[in-house]
């Protein structure tokens, strides 16, 4: 080994350093000038534009509900004219057009948005006659948290025209109560992708169950076996082998102000744990679905109205089955995982109300700066979730894609999950839960989970064991 002096190794790591300089930045400078080579075609959208941050003058230029402009029908709107349709889209995906993160919507004509003619809802004829016969009654008072809750609610749309004042609670209450049978049954595929578009599939059931507040006929509209709760969620999983038998039930109280409950069902165990759902920042397994989704407690947080505007949304799909319960048609591979291929169906311009969610200080500190719901004003769902991270960066964005599928005894339809799809722009991966075969409502689904009074309850998951 050589014997370097003390100056000499000072003055030889000054060099390396120098060198290492050189050596690190040159290349750096090199894939600068290329980037700038191959991208000046495409514009700052790519290059330049930094990330979207939570302004409300942003949703205030999306087109106004009220206005009478239109886009034709057979219209194809696509990465090279989105611009001219900017402002139908909601800013989440004004973002995927925007390509300033991981998730982009690229040249193929995969992402290719074909607007068809906008199709009104219509609604189970037990559920409008609830709606008119318990007009006026709901009434919203103040919480203890600081927050709205609502009481002298039966059932139906509590707020038939919501107005001021508290016109945004009005409008979140809707949306909890909106029509839903007493039994829903589908079976899933469960798509998780990393930016690198390695995928990991679950799959199963879902069971969804109304336990009170119910519009159903022949049965009363609070059963005995749902008292102090609204609904009840089970997911059952069938692959990967594995996993095979896990089992979720997830129940939501009838008062918003509190957490749901939570329980799993673990088969290594042969018995079943609660959990809590209080840490609202923690994702559920391995999903990018959080904790607070389970939890439908509008009393918590402050809500305000942002605008009510036309975007465009998918929610009448096509019926071809081979299309329509084929996970392969959510290209989970693609610059924009969950996004549908263009035959699953014409999208059309939904009149919506925009509502931001802020946490209330009860909440303490909160991952979730804003929560922005895009709401349809003609069937109550939350077609576009935005979410912002407690920077005021978009965080996710959630695109809940519904069907609307007849109710067997209502003379009247629901809108039904079909997928959704969270693109999680901060840590660059990707959730996809799509149905998998047709919904089964009420009287049609599989008999052993008709009885919700033994199956939407933590002690039918024992009968697993049998």
């Amino acid at each position: 080994m050589f014997d370097f002096s003390s100056a000499d190794r000072t003055r030889l790591s000054a060099s390396h350093r120098r060198i290492g300089n050189y050596r690190s930045c040159l290349p750096v400078q090199l894939a600068c000038m290329l980037m700038a080579v191959l991208f000046y075609p495409l514009g700052c959208d790519v290059v330049c534009a930094g990330p979207v941050l939570f302004d409300p003058a942003s949703y205030a230029s999306l087109a106004k509900s009220n206005s009478e402009d239109t886009i034709k029908p057979g219209t194809r709107i696509t990465l090279d004219n989105w611009k001219q349709y900017k402002r139908y889209l909601p800013l989440g995906m004004q973002a995927l057009f925007g390509g300033q993160y991981r998730w982009r919507v690229d040249t193929s004509g995969n992402f290719t948005i074909t607007v068809g003619p906008t199709i009104d809802f219509t609604w189970p004829r037990q559920y409008l006659m609830d709606t008119e016969k318990h007009s006026g009654q709901s009434r919203l008072v103040k919480a203890r948290t600081g927050g709205w809750a609502i009481e002298k609610y039966v059932a139906g749309l509590p707020f038939p025209m919501p107005a001021e004042p508290q016109l945004s609670d009005k409008i979140v209450y809707n949306t909890r109560y909106a029509p839903s049978p007493a039994v829903l049954w589908w079976s899933w595929s469960m798509l998780l992708t990393d930016r690198f578009l390695n995928l990991r599939t679950l799959s199963g059931t879902f069971l969804s169950y109304r336990l009170s507040h119910l519009s159903t006929p022949g049965m009363p509209v609070n059963p005995t076996y749902g008292e102090g709760y609204l609904n009840s969620l089970r997911v059952d999983l069938t692959s990967p082998e594995n996993a095979k038998y896990f089992t979720a039930l997830i129940l939501q109280p009838d008062n918003p102000e509190m957490l749901s409950e939570q329980y799993y069902y673990i088969p290594q165990l042969r018995r079943s744990l609660r959990s809590s759902t209080a840490g609202r920042c923690a994702y559920q397994g391995s999903s990018d679905n959080l904790n607070q989704f389970q939890n439908i407690d509008f009393a918590n947080f402050k809500t305000r109205l942002l605008g009510e505007a036309k975007v465009l949304g998918l929610e009448h799909l096509t019926s071809d089955p081979a299309v329509l319960y084929d996970e392969r048609s959510l290209q989970a591979r693609s610059s924009v995982p969950g996004w549908p291929v263009p035959a699953m169906g014409r999208w059309e311009l939904r009149k919506t109300y925009i509502v931001d969610s802020t946490p209330l200080p009860v909440l303490g500190d909160y991952c979730v700066s804003h929560s922005v719901a895009y709401i349809d004003r003609d069937n109550w769902t939350a077609p576009v979730i935005e979410e912002y991270d407690a920077d005021g960066r978009l965080w996710r964005v959630d695109f809940n894609v519904y069907m609307e599928v007849p109710g067997p005894a209502q003379q009247g339809n629901y809108m039904v999950f079909h997928h959704q799809q969270i693109l999680n722009f901060k840590e660059r991966h990707a959730w996809i839960l799509t149905m998998t075969s047709p919904p089964r409502i009420d009287s049609e689904a599989p008999a052993e989970f008709r009885n919700a009074a033994d199956s939407a309850l933590p002690g039918s998951m024992m009968s697993i064991n049998k």
